[in-house]
């Protein structure tokens, strides 16, 4: 059996990079796809996925910065490599693997922000929850777009918005799909 990562390495773009600072405790993660608003290839999931195991074990650490190149947070996942995706069990298994990485992000010993500036849509949106924080800049753009394209938060936003709202906020927001600037975030808690 193939598994998830296999597959998602070779559906290659853009980059993922980590810059810790041993004297300040603090590290950044970089997403960059230029071309693609920061859209995660199959390639940058796995980056962030190994970064992440990386920074369960940093002694020093304190604290991380999640951020986008090129003043966009992310724009989702890369529909190209969405679009590759052979089968229903290898898209279990592939949103399983990205779910267990922003799972072990939320569950990071640093205390994590995601620094939000341009727009944070759908599996974007999905990362910046899985921090302790969102810093959204004035202009930046939040929504859960999953519900336009016919799919379900597959990597455990879903779950998050419940835990922090309940399920009624939490339908209101992902059944409307709507985007959300960031006075509409600061109201509503995120």
């Amino acid at each position: 059996m193939v598994k998830a990562e296999d597959t998602l390495k070779q559906m290659v773009g853009g980059s993922v990079t980590l810059d810790k600072d041993e004297k300040t405790g603090i590290a950044v993660i970089s997403l960059d796809n230029k071309k693609k608003k920061n859209a995660l290839s199959g390639s940058m999931m796995c980056e962030l996925n190994d970064i992440i195991n990386e920074l369960q074990s940093w002694q020093t650490g304190k604290g991380l910065i999640l951020r986008g190149e090129n003043k966009t947070f992310c724009s989702g996942g890369d529909l190209n490599t969405l679009h590759n995706i052979l089968s229903p069990t290898h898209e279990y298994n592939i949103s399983r693997f990205i779910g267990q990485c922003l799972t072990n992000l939320s569950q990071l010993p640093l205390m994590s922000v995601a620094l939000v500036e341009g727009n944070a849509l759908g599996g974007g949106a999905e990362i910046a929850m899985s921090c302790d924080f969102m810093v959204m800049a004035d202009d930046a753009r939040l929504a859960f777009l999953h519900k336009k394209m016919g799919v379900i938060t597959g990597c455990g936003a879903g779950t998050r918005l419940v835990r922090k709202f309940g399920s009624s906020k939490a339908l209101d927001i992902l059944a409307s799909a709507r985007t959300m600037d960031a006075m509409e975030c600061e109201q509503l808690g995120l």
